[in-house]
């Protein structure tokens, strides 16, 4: 052991050296310079002009030009980028033009601070129907309280807005279109702004601007502002709840970079991947949110089938030659000192008598998937008996991400279900998990022993651990969509990269001890990783990655 941990460092100590007396190597001149043509919707001047700064700033080398597109007419010309959000591309011009995702941007109901019925609004929200509603010229009216209050609606100018507002909400009453709607809303108490949440946001706190308020949005129309609607406290509260989906979607507007064929000059192609990758950083400014790593990687695959000089950011090769250094020194005395630590770890252990353990890793490779089962989407498995009932249950990936289920709540004998009913709720110490049906038809029996022992769901989610058995009653066509398992096993690769992804962003949003460990682990997700977090991020992860499987 000691013999190749001092072998490596030997090799890794020569590689520095000969890295630092070697020659000069030539600059990468094409990932450099270059000419890059920009163009923009007009809604997003701001953004663009905040990224032009910054990568003129990173790259002295490429020239920039800047214009603005019509949309009226919108097409660039080849050779050229344009940045530009969703309502600026038509079905037509969108089925001619190569893009990428690069960023959301979400739209918002606005009040002032000062409005008299400021608890009633937070506590019930606005609902789209009522909002669009032609007689609502009132607060009594739009509420359903007692007064005669007018309200005043302004709408900005901005073509990106005004889609959104229309695609919602259809066309309010009493709207006033203003260039500065927070201005008009901020000396009216008795205003209803609609805008994007850029406009409210102080670039010097990220904070919202004073004396403005988000109105709550009653997603489900019931008159009221359900706890899973509830995202309205503050804007980190409200930035997280669009991002696992609490918010309405036609609220929420993609931005995309287009061009007429994908990009094969290098400098349009390094931009494009700056604009992936740290460009991003300049959205969270902005109240935009972000792209998630499964997307990043998506985008970046779109340009990867260019055969380019190998993009540097540094200014010369010797900057690159003292960075790998750096990081080849780091990792020697990274290694010296876990020695030391383990070392005196195992000691200890021994004195101690104590075997160390650590949790199984969980891979795909983990994943136990039996041959014969149909497997769902939903996380679920269904196999065909001889009388033709089927009998159902939850595949082996659910319960080696959540840890032991303590609990569950099941549906009744007799009951009709369809696909993608909720079935079965997993319940671990009141932290819930809701599963859909991977068919329809009616239940015939229930697994009784789940009510008395719920853990056999992860000792033995295909034999012991099963379900229901159900009399289906659309098999033939709904077993289509299913997957044997080596299908389904090519299906999970992506399940994994969107699982690593929830709990990359549920770290920089919840700061938990777990996800931070999973993130020094080289990326290696432990079995019974959800078991560690609270009833939030079980809820974050129902609306972001199980309801949002594909």
């Amino acid at each position: 052991m000691k013999k190749s941990i001092y072998l490596s460092i030997g090799f890794l100590l020569l590689f520095s050296i000969s890295l630092s007396i070697s020659g000069n190597e030539p600059k990468n001149e094409t990932s450099k310079q270059g000419e890059i043509t920009i163009q923009y919707s007009p809604d997003l001047y701001e953004l663009t002009n905040m990224w032009y700064a910054e990568y003129g700033m990173q790259n002295p080398d490429v020239k920039i030009a800047l214009s603005q597109v019509d949309n009226a007419n919108f097409q660039p010309s080849e050779g050229e980028i344009a940045l530009v959000s969703e309502s600026f591309l038509t079905q037509e011009n969108a089925a001619k033009l190569w893009e990428v995702l690069i960023g959301r941007e979400t739209f918002v109901l606005i009040m002032n601070e000062g409005n008299p019925f400021v608890e009633t609004i937070n506590q019930q929200g606005i609902s789209k129907n009522a909002f669009a509603s032609q007689s609502v010229s009132d607060w009594g009216a739009l509420l359903g309280i007692q007064s005669k209050e007018p309200i005043n609606v302004y709408v900005s100018t901005d073509e990106s807005t005004n889609s959104a507002l229309l695609g919602f909400f259809g066309k309010p009453t009493n709207i006033k279109s203003a260039k500065d709607v927070v201005g008009a809303v901020q000396i009216d108490n008795n205003a209803i702004g609609f805008c994007k949440l850029t406009d409210i946001i102080d670039k010097n706190n990220l904070n919202l601007v004073e004396k403005i308020r988000i109105i709550p949005v009653d997603k489900n129309e019931n008159g009221k502002i359900d706890y899973l609607e509830n995202i309205y406290a503050d804007l980190n509260s409200f930035s997280r709840g669009v991002w696992i989906g609490k918010y309405p979607k036609n609220l929420v507007s993609n931005i995309y970079a287009v061009s007429i064929e994908k990009p094969t000059n290098a400098a349009e192609v390094n931009f494009v991947k700056w604009l992936v990758n740290d460009g991003q950083q300049i959205l969270a400014n902005y109240g935009i949110c972000q792209l998630v790593n499964s997307e990043r990687q998506s985008a970046l695959a779109k340009l990867t089938d260019n055969q380019l000089t190998p993009e540097i950011y540094t200014n010369d090769y010797a900057g690159l030659k003292t960075a790998i250094i750096l990081i080849l020194l780091l990792l020697v005395i990274s290694i010296l000192i876990r020695t030391v630590f383990l070392n005196n770890k195992f000691k200890k252990d021994e004195i101690l008598g104590i075997q160390s353990k650590k949790p199984s890793p969980l891979t795909e490779k983990s994943i136990n998937l039996p041959a014969g089962l149909f497997f769902d989407k939903s996380h679920t498995w269904a196999f065909m008996e001889q009388d033709g009932s089927v009998k159902i249950g939850i595949d082996d990936f659910i319960p080696k991400v959540t840890g032991k289920i303590t609990e569950i709540k099941m549906v009744n004998p007799g009951d009709i279900i369809k696909k993608g009913d909720v079935i079965i709720t997993l319940i671990q110490k009141g932290k819930q998990l809701h599963i859909k049906s991977p068919i329809s038809g009616t239940i015939k029996t229930q697994n009784e022993s789940l009510q008395e022992d719920a853990s056999l769901i992860n000792i033995s989610p295909y034999s012991k651990g099963w379900v229901y058995q159900v009399e289906p009653k659309n098999w033939l066509r709904e077993v289509q969509f299913m997957f044997m398992s080596e299908k389904f096993k090519d299906w999970l690769k992506n399940e994994f990269i969107r699982l690593k992804d929830f709990f990359a962003i549920s770290y920089s949003t919840n700061k938990t001890q777990p996800a931070l460990l999973i993130l020094q682990e080289g990326g290696e997700l432990p079995e019974g990783i959800l078991e560690e977090f609270g009833p939030v991020v079980w809820e974050d992860f129902q609306a972001k990655f199980i309801e949002a499987t594909a």
